[in-house]
């Protein structure tokens, strides 16, 4: 491909396409290493790219009413670790919080070394 494909090529993701401005840099990065490391060649500088318009969305947040209404309808582990999530993310944002709560939720638990368990 030449400067002026890949230019095409690019453009071709955000104005046809509308792929998102982090699709469009992933496959500009995937082409440059191809060029590098797979062809082992130079890739010239490509100005002029169109570029794919920033995702416009705004995150999603719950009313205290909706988060009560989904807690309503879990039961067991699920409620306590969603409950937790729930009132102890708003100490930091939902960050940290939220992660470890979703993480923990993926994992299997391990209770095999706990004392007292048979």
């Amino acid at each position: 491909m030449a400067e002026q494909e890949i230019r095409e090529f690019l453009a071709n993701l955000a104005v046809e396409l509308h792929v998102s401005a982090s699709t469009q840099i992933v496959a500009l990065s995937a082409l440059l290493f191809l060029y590098r490391d797979v062809l082992k060649r130079d890739l010239p500088y490509i100005s002029e790219i169109e570029r794919a318009k920033p995702s416009r969305r705004l995150p999603v947040v719950f009313s205290r009413a909706e988060v009560q209404a989904v807690l309503a309808r879990l039961a067991g582990t699920n409620h306590l670790i969603a409950s937790f999530v729930w009132r102890w993310s708003a100490s930091d944002g939902g960050n940290s919080v939220a992660r470890e709560g979703h993480r923990f939720l993926r994992e299997p638990v391990d209770d095999s070394g706990r004392e007292g368990s048979k």
